[in-house]
């Protein structure tokens, strides 16, 4: 039974002597070469394992490559698909009415009356700090708080004003937002010019 670990040095020398002899004998194999045998056969195992190391490496750098290239090819795809989709959407939608245009309802503008001027003036006058209840504007103007409720509600829909934490005597404190502030400036400004 052949040596297994000596083959590869076995091999060389007995192609060097069949097919090269002025090599073997330029390197003075004999008739029993057993160090250079086992030297050589050391050369070629070692040999063996880098290439096998080597050809692993390469496997497996190709895998990764081919991974790569097909999920980029897989994602460049489906963008553009995504991409074809969304103009062929958009060229569409010039085509065809848009769901619900006719539905559109106006709604009117909302109309403020004197009580809910004088609502705003008071609060825009008091800073904003601070807040306001239908009790107190009733009191400051000599009316009933359930008229001022009804205001403060509509100012408070409309965004003019907005509701604190707190109550007085049971009805919600307020407090004027920055849009009512700038709606209320503004109307100052409109009837000054007008005087």
């Amino acid at each position: 039974m052949p040596n297994l670990f000596l083959m590869p040095g076995e091999t060389l020398i007995y192609l060097l002597s069949s097919h090269a002899p002025w090599a073997a004998a330029f390197m003075g194999i004999g008739r029993d070469p057993i160090v250079l045998t086992i030297v050589l056969s050391a050369l070629g195992w070692i040999f063996a394992c880098v290439a096998a190391w080597a050809l692993y490496r390469l496997a497996v750098n190709s895998i990764r490559l081919f991974n790569a290239v097909y999920l980029t090819a897989t994602h460049r795809t489906l963008q553009g698909f995504g991409s074809l989709k969304t103009m062929i959407t958009c060229r569409l939608r010039h085509w065809f009415p848009k769901k619900g245009a006719n539905e559109i309802t106006a709604h009117p503008d909302v109309q403020f009356d004197k009580i809910d001027l004088a609502v705003l003036r008071t609060a825009a006058a008091q800073g904003p700090a601070r807040t306001l209840s239908a009790p107190e504007l009733a009191e400051r103007f000599g009316m009933r708080p359930a008229q001022f409720q009804l205001s403060l509600q509509k100012l408070h829909s409309s965004k003019m004003i907005d509701v604190v934490i707190g109550s007085t005597e049971g009805f919600d404190n307020y407090r004027l937002t920055d849009y009512g502030a700038a709606y209320i400036s503004m109307y100052r400004r409109q009837h000054a010019a007008a005087a």
